[in-house]
């Protein structure tokens, strides 16, 4: 997170005249965990940075539009048309679902990450070692 959203996030703390302490419990976190969020010390994740936001009363989508600029605006922007229908599509979705969809895209690539790492080891044959002829096995023909 850049500044400007450390700066809002702040802002919307504040202006709930909620203190760090007070988020950090409601998030389950330690303080010192939301105190190096706001002072850039270690980089929020999207979950806790949503999170955040709810226990604030405050719209992530806004903060990141303020502080990023909002993408709606941005100049030259281009996809193609199938991009465009996917957008569309989603655009169309009510808020549960479009968590839901979020969700499921996450933990389906953490899931994809995980098995490529698991099924993508060196194999060696008997007495060969690291560094001499190696061949990756890969789970994909």
């Amino acid at each position: 997170m850049n500044e400007k959203t450390r700066q809002l996030m702040r802002e919307a703390r504040e202006s709930k005249n909620m203190k760090q302490s007070d988020v950090a419990e409601k998030l389950g976190v330690t303080l010192q965990a939301v105190s190096s969020w706001e002072r850039g010390k270690n980089d929020i994740d999207m979950d806790s940075f949503v999170a955040y936001c709810q226990v604030c009363e405050a719209d992530f989508t806004e903060i990141l539009k303020q502080a990023y600029g909002d993408p709606a605006q941005m100049q030259n922007f281009q996809c193609t048309s199938d991009e465009a229908e996917i957008i569309r599509r989603y655009r169309l979705i009510d808020e549960r679902g479009k968590k839901t969809s979020a969700e499921f895209w996450t933990r389906s690539m953490v899931t994809r990450w995980r098995l490529f790492k698991k099924t993508c080891r060196l194999r060696l044959e008997p007495g060969e070692k690291l560094g001499e002829n190696r061949e990756m096995s890969l789970p994909f023909g």
